[in-house]
C-alpha cells in the first residue's frame, strides 16, 4: 500500500511542477547608442561608431536604416563583435528605410558594435544610421511587429497599432526619416515611458521602453516641424517567464501517514 501511495504522490508532485504558474521577469534596458555617418555616398555597411557594454544573455536589438533612399534595399546581415546572431523582424522601404534584429543570450563584450550591411551600395541614400540596444529579461521572444510610413504628413503621425498577448512587454520602437526634435510616446498612454538619447542628429529618433498590460497600442511621434517623409518600425519585448515556487509534497511523508 505504501508503494502504491508512493507512486501516487510523486506523480501528484509531478503535476503540480508542470501547472505551476509563470512570473515575469521586468524588462529592463540597460544600454543603447546610436550613430550616423551623413552625407557619405555609396557603401553597402555601416559600423556603429562607438560600443556599448553587453553581459552575458542579454536580449540585443540593432535598427539599421537609410535616409532619402530610392530604390529597394534590404539588410542582409547585422554582425556583432561578440559574435551574436541577429533575425530580422521588420524592414521596410518609403523615401526612407527601417532594418530591425535581435538577438537573444548575447555574448558578453565589454566593447560591443554591430554592423549592418545592405544587398547594393545604396548609393541614392543620403545618409546611412544604426542604433544598438540592450536589454534584460526579454528572453520570451518578440511579438506585435509593425510599420508605417508616410511622405507627407502633419505632425503627430502613427505607426500603426499592434496588439500584444503578454502582460509586462516592452515595446521598441524606431523614426527614420526628415525628422527634427522628435520624440515618441505610447498610444494609449502606459506607465514607466522611458526613451534613450538617439544621438542620430536631426534625423533620426529612436527607443521606447514601457511596461505594458496586455493590449492594442500604437506608437505616436511628434515633431518640432512637419516631417518631409518618414518611416517606423515597432515591436513588443515579451519578458523572460520563470516557473513560481509552489507548495511541493513529500511523498515518503505522504505514505507514512497511512
Amino acid at each position: 500500500m505504501k508503494k502504491l501511495l508512493l507512486l501516487i504522490a510523486s506523480l501528484f508532485c509531478a503535476s503540480l511542477s508542470l501547472v505551476a504558474p509563470k512570473a515575469h521577469a521586468a524588462i529592463t534596458l540597460s544600454a543603447a547608442t546610436s550613430s550616423r555617418n551623413g552625407q557619405v555616398g555609396s557603401t553597402n555597411s555601416y559600423t556603429l561608431v562607438g560600443s556599448v557594454n553587453v553581459p552575458s544573455g542579454a536580449t540585443l536589438v540593432a535598427t539599421c536604416m537609410l535616409f532619402n533612399v530610392a530604390g529597394t534595399s534590404t539588410v542582409t546581415n547585422v554582425s556583432s563583435t561578440g559574435g551574436d546572431t541577429f533575425t530580422k523582424i521588420i524592414e521596410a522601404t518609403s523615401s526612407d528605410f527601417v532594418s530591425m534584429w535581435y538577438a537573444t543570450s548575447s555574448v558578453a563584450n565589454a566593447s560591443d558594435k554591430i554592423t549592418c550591411t545592405w544587398n547594393n551600395s545604396a548609393a541614392s541614400a543620403n545618409s546611412h544610421a544604426v542604433t544598438f540596444a540592450v536589454y534584460n529579461g526579454a528572453g520570451g521572444g518578440i511579438e506585435a511587429p509593425s510599420v508605417g510610413s508616410s511622405t507627407s504628413q502633419a505632425i503627430p503621425w502613427r505607426i500603426p497599432s499592434s496588439t500584444t498577448s503578454f502582460a509586462g512587454d516592452v515595446f521598441v520602437a524606431q523614426i527614420e526619416g526628415q525628422l527634427s526634435g522628435t520624440s515618441l510616446s505610447i498610444i494609449p498612454p502606459a506607465t514607466n515611458e522611458a526613451q534613450p538619447p538617439s544621438g542620430n542628429g536631426v534625423y533620426a529618433d529612436y527607443g521606447l521602453g514601457t511596461t505594458l498590460s496586455a493590449g492594442t497600442y500604437s506608437i505616436a511621434a511628434s515633431s518640432t516641424v512637419n516631417p518631409g517623409h518618414w518611416i517606423g518600425g515597432m515591436f513588443a519585448l515579451i519578458p523572460t517567464s520563470t516557473p513560481v515556487s509552489s507548495i511541493l509534497i513529500d511523498p515518503l511523508i505522504l505514505a507514512d501517514s497511512f
